[in-house]
């Protein structure tokens, strides 16, 4: 990934690309690797530490609060795979009346050729 550098480039040579390429991970390794991932990763490390440590020291807990925090997720999943499968069901349906619809138009329009 690298860092979008505005650069007025007259002819691309391949000495100018590779030293614009050069440039542009200088910058990136310079700012993103050491200012920003530096602190995430101190911090999410010690967070995630945290939590597996309480995880083994309560277990029963630990998982009570999972279970607690996901619930109205699955609840919500559960209404929202309820209202999809009528919404199949009724679909299907349409479907095949529109189906026996054509049959039964074709058949008449058969019979009145005869």
């Amino acid at each position: 990934m690298y860092l979008i550098v505005p650069m007025v480039i007259t002819s691309m040579t391949e000495k100018n690309y590779f030293a614009i390429k050069h440039f542009r991970q200088i910058i990136y390794h310079h700012f993103c690797d050491s200012f920003f991932l530096q602190i995430d990763k101190e911090f999410w490390r010690e967070r995630v530490f945290d939590l597996v440590k309480y995880a083994a020291l309560n277990p029963y807990e630990f998982i009570f609060y999972v279970v607690a925090l996901l619930s109205p997720f699955f609840l919500a999943s559960a209404i929202l795979s309820y209202k999809l499968a009528k919404q199949i069901e009724a679909k299907e349906r349409a479907q095949k009346r529109e189906d026996r619809r054509k049959k039964n138009i074709q058949k008449a329009k058969a019979t009145k050729a005869d």
